[in-house]
């Protein structure tokens, strides 16, 4: 009598586990990431639309040029790294970058652009 009590209760328990890993594996739990995962992402996202829109105001700036200028956002702060023509378009495009919407600083590491390069 107590093997077959064993026997019935250590099967229930063999049974619910399986349908678990069963549901975990192909049920709704398996097709969406983590709510980590999506901050994550939502973040990348959130950076990248920072920089394009800071490219986008530097390239509606008058005189700039910014062909040598590689901007990374990341939680609203603005890196600048690259080369300009002349010294006094590095605090123009900083000024601009400070001004985006969304923008909380600026690091420039922007340096003037040698002659013949």
């Amino acid at each position: 009598m107590y093997s077959k009590l064993l026997f019935v209760r250590t099967a229930g328990i063999a049974l619910c586990v399986s349908l678990s890993f069963g549901f975990a594996e192909s049920g709704a739990w398996a097709q969406q990431p983590s709510n980590a995962t999506n901050t994550v992402k939502s973040e990348h996202a959130a950076d990248r639309a920072l920089a394009r829109s800071v490219r986008k105001a530097l390239d509606r700036q008058k005189g700039l040029d910014i062909d040598d200028v590689r901007i990374l956002a990341k939680h609203g702060e603005i890196g600048l790294d690259g080369t300009v023509p002349d010294g006094s378009q590095l605090q123009t495009v900083s000024s601009v970058a400070a001004s985006v919407p969304g923008v909380k600083a600026v690091h420039s590491y922007l340096s003037v652009r040698e002659e013949g390069n």
